[in-house]
């Protein structure tokens, strides 16, 4: 620990463990570099998950037939869960996630027809290596660096927890945990399926557009994204109200609640806007991934571990350390830059 406390008050603004970390090693500039990462991050997840309610809605008979206008609607209610002021009951909801998951996977084994939309099948063998060479790779890549993205919130795990010194070996179970399903729910597709080949989410996908059981899994995995957004609205809205009260001082044009309402309802109109120009989820999510999850994972954590080294510590007993940094540092800045560049250009072509 390069200071005693875990938090860190100065200039009377109260800041986050990761917040502090950057102040330390950056000073103010290394806060508001970081949160705007975070914004960024923030609304990247954000679009990826209107993206992703828009998807689950298109199939059942809740959809009004327009996309712009499904995507707007989920937009206004997304909206309005965020100014809730009392957020336990959405977190407790959107806990409800891993049973709805479970619920999509029995109906896809029972209900799933490959040959319901863009899924091909071939008579290959399971390959270890994502197709369409690089460009595969970074797809992969950014949604596997997405769905383990535990970095940006790894602090808020170690103060939540009674017994702090336990998060390494708490976090790896928890990973492994989770790649483990992932193995065996991809396993157990590939069983179902042999030689399948997909584009697009699961249920997409393999579930077909009609029936009961497959409207109510989409139905349900729709409650569960827009239980959820907010979740994200808020702390991202957070961010930004603090810069504004900052810079600007809101008591000076409006009351802290209207900047909060103001804030928060144009993230979800930005979000919005930039959905419906790129409404395919899979390819926003593996962007996200590839591009800000990486950054706050793999190239800030190392360039601020360098800083504080280089600032706090005697350099000479820690080239160790500073080499494994700046290799990491390297390795998570050609990552994000090669994979970024592959994902967005088939952004483009979609």
């Amino acid at each position: 620990m390069y200071h005693k406390h875990l938090h860190h008050e100065f200039r009377g603004v109260n800041c986050s463990t990761f917040s502090e970390v950057a102040w330390f090693a950056f000073g103010t500039t290394g806060i508001h570099g970081l949160d705007v990462i975070l914004v960024i991050l923030f609304f990247g997840i954000i679009i990826a998950y209107i993206d992703a309610a828009v998807a689950f809605l298109e199939d059942t008979p809740l959809s009004t037939g327009s996309l712009n206008l499904d995507m707007m609607l989920i937009s206004i209610v997304i909206g309005t869960l965020s100014l809730v002021q009392d957020m336990s009951h959405l977190v407790k909801a959107s806990a409800c996630g891993l049973l709805v998951l479970a619920f999509a996977f029995v109906a896809i084994a029972m209900y799933g027809d490959p040959v319901n939309t863009t899924v091909t099948l071939t008579t290959s063998t399971l390959s270890w290596w994502p197709q369409d060479g690089l460009a595969g790779v970074s797809h992969w890549f950014g949604c596997v660096v997405f769905g383990f993205g535990v970095v940006p919130l790894t602090y808020n795990y170690y103060e939540s927890m009674k017994e702090p010194h336990r998060l390494t070996s708490a976090t790896s179970c928890a990973l492994y945990g989770v790649a483990a399903l992932y193995i065996l729910m991809g396993m157990g597709l590939l069983l179902l399926y042999p030689g399948i080949v997909m584009e697009g989410d699961v249920l997409e996908e393999l579930l077909p557009s009609s029936g009961l059981v497959p409207a109510l899994v989409r139905v349900a995995m729709l409650v569960v994204v827009v239980l959820t957004a907010p979740l994200l609205v808020f702390p991202c809205g957070l961010i930004i109200e603090g810069k504004i009260g900052l810079l600007l001082g809101h008591e000076r044009f409006c009351s802290p609640k209207t900047l909060q309402i103001v804030v928060r309802l144009l993230i979800c109109v930005i979000c919005t806007a930039i959905g419906m120009s790129v409404p395919h989820f899979v390819l926003v999510l593996s962007f996200v991934g590839c591009c800000a999850v990486a950054l706050v994972s793999f190239v800030v954590p190392p360039l601020l571990h360098v800083a504080l080294i280089l600032k706090y510590e005697d350099v000479r007993s820690r080239y160790a350390a500073l080499f494994f940094d700046i290799v990491m540092l390297l390795w998570g800045l050609s990552a994000m830059a090669v994979s970024s560049s592959y994902t967005f250009k088939k952004l483009q072509t979609q």
